[in-house]
């Protein structure tokens, strides 16, 4: 525990609130309060803390012939803010007049960081969440009281280290981060500007720094592996896994790049597979749908021009001969629309399936009271859907995604390789049997690959880790609302990534 003083020395406790060490050369001489009258996005109005200080007098034992000429002109130098205050530091540094009559100033204490108008542990504040987090100069200049334009010129042109950047040259068409290899890799493919590139990342990294190790434009195999075969032979070589989608491009490039590792297909992307063929299902009975809603319009537009035919040829020959008020019942109108069944849950047959796209992804146990309804009724008007539902989450207990595994240490699957491959096996001559088009296609893309997807049964990897660096530079983009500049992005990417 820090020595406590009875006493209170206001320098002591000045140095908790001001840059460090700054009170020994410079003294405070005053302090005012500025009310600007403007607002920001919270609502809170914007006060300025001006906090003048003058230097001392440091002179050393050379300089004891100087002469004072007073002070140089104040320079402001933004702070870190107090009690919501913004801080502006007026700093006053003493002039010397020596013999000859030059003027001579002290810079015994640097007062802001190169190139900026930031105190030095500010800036490096400021510096070290620009580096670390997706965020935006904006958003942080927001919680720390200062203007979003300078903070983004002051961290691109000074902080940052990007005019120094060795990959600037090379940045749009590929980035290397060597020092970010590692054994087990994941591979995939994500849109940033106007292109799709190849990102290749670290396991260990979990999606955080460390993890990022090359960004390649586009996914030409050919060109990917031009870039990847930069990367040292041993280390290539020393990879043992790495996992991907279905991707052939993906394929060829790690068979290249990575001869020694094995290539694990994301269990994921299977059940996101066998989901988009259920979805084909789910859109081919809507159309049917839509088409019988659309036959049962006319039939109703029909039956009610004859009834209208109808009426009028009977008041032709039955011409009106009672007063006052109508009697029988009230004629339908001509244009009367036409309005379909409902279902006991308030659906009809296409709100059905529409809003049947949701739980057809989801497991059972995930429905709530209303999802569970709605499945009910729409397996029983469509049975093909449940039975291609039924084949997915038949697929799914193989690979024990069904099941809850929080607490696990690991997510090393139950079954071992051999085990899966004959409940695989099992599976695919279920869906040979069945006789959906949409499911029987998901099959053949499994077996296509049938090796690389049984290999996620050795370790139980999946690409997780690269879908949240993707997940995450999406959000970086929606963040800064587009790329303006390329290259700094990518730049940054690094930084926080890398």
């Amino acid at each position: 525990m820090g020595k406590e003083t009875n006493s209170f020395d206001y320098r002591t406790f000045a140095s908790y609130l001001l840059p460090k060490n700054i009170l020994k050369f410079f003294d405070v001489t005053g302090i005012k309060e500025e009310h600007t009258n403007t607002v920001d996005q919270t609502g809170t109005e914007i006060v300025i803390l001006h906090i003048s200080l003058d230097e001392l007098d440091n002179r050393e034992q050379l300089g004891l012939d100087l002469k004072p000429n007073g002070f140089t002109e104040s320079r402001e130098v933004t702070d870190f803010p107090i009690r919501d205050h913004k801080v502006v530091l007026h700093v006053r540094r003493r002039r010397w007049l020596d013999a000859d009559g030059h003027n001579v100033v002290f810079n015994n204490y640097e007062l802001a960081a190169a190139g900026t108008g930031y105190s030095k542990e500010f800036a490096d504040v400021l510096k070290k969440y620009m580096d670390t987090l997706p965020i935006t100069a904006s958003s942080l200049a927001r919680y720390f009281k200062v203007d979003a334009g300078n903070l983004s010129r002051s961290y691109k042109q000074y902080l940052s280290g990007f005019t120094k950047w060795d990959q600037t040259d090379h940045a749009d068409k590929w980035l290397l981060l060597e020092q970010n290899m590692g054994t087990d890799l994941s591979i995939d493919e994500t849109q940033i500007g106007n292109d799709v590139r190849t990102i290749l990342t670290n396991k260990d990294g979990h999606g955080r720094k460390g993890s990022l190790i090359a960004i390649v434009k586009g996914t030409d195999s050919d060109e990917v592996v031009k870039v990847l075969l930069q990367l040292p032979e041993d280390k290539r070589n020393a990879v043992k896994e790495v996992t991907m989608d279905f991707s052939d491009s993906m394929y060829s490039i790690v068979q290249a790049a990575f001869p020694n590792a094995t290539i694990v297909i994301d269990c994921f992307h299977i059940f996101q597979r066998c989901i988009e063929a259920i979805e084909e299902l789910r859109l081919k009975l809507k159309r049917k749908e839509t088409a019988k809603r659309r036959r049962e319009e006319a039939a109703y537009k029909r039956k009610q021009h004859q009834r209208a035919k109808r009426r009028a040829k009977y008041r032709a020959t039955h011409p009106k001969n009672y007063k006052g008020e109508k009697r029988g019942r009230k004629p339908m109108r001509l244009n009367a629309r036409f309005v379909p069944e409902r279902l006991s849950n308030g659906d009809t047959m296409l709100d059905l399936l529409t809003r049947g796209k949701r739980l057809l992804a989801q497991s059972g146990d995930k429905w709530g009271t209303t999802q569970k309804a709605r499945a009910a009724l729409l397996f029983k008007h469509f049975p093909e859907l449940q039975k291609a539902y039924g084949l997915v989450q038949s697929l799914r207990s193989i690979f024990g995604t069904d099941k809850d595994k929080r607490g696990k240490k690991d997510n090393k699957p139950e079954l071992s390789r051999e085990e899966a491959s004959v409940k695989l096996d099992a599976w695919c001559q279920k869906v040979t049997e069945c006789t959906l088009r949409e499911v029987k296609s998901a099959r053949d893309c499994i077996l296509e690959k049938r090796d690389e997807v049984l290999n996620y049964f050795i370790k139980g990897s999946t690409n997780a880790s690269a879908e949240s660096i993707n997940a995450k530079m999406k959000g970086f983009r929606s963040e800064i609302h587009g790329i303006q500049d390329l290259p700094f992005f990518l730049f940054r990417c690094t930084k926080i990534f890398g």
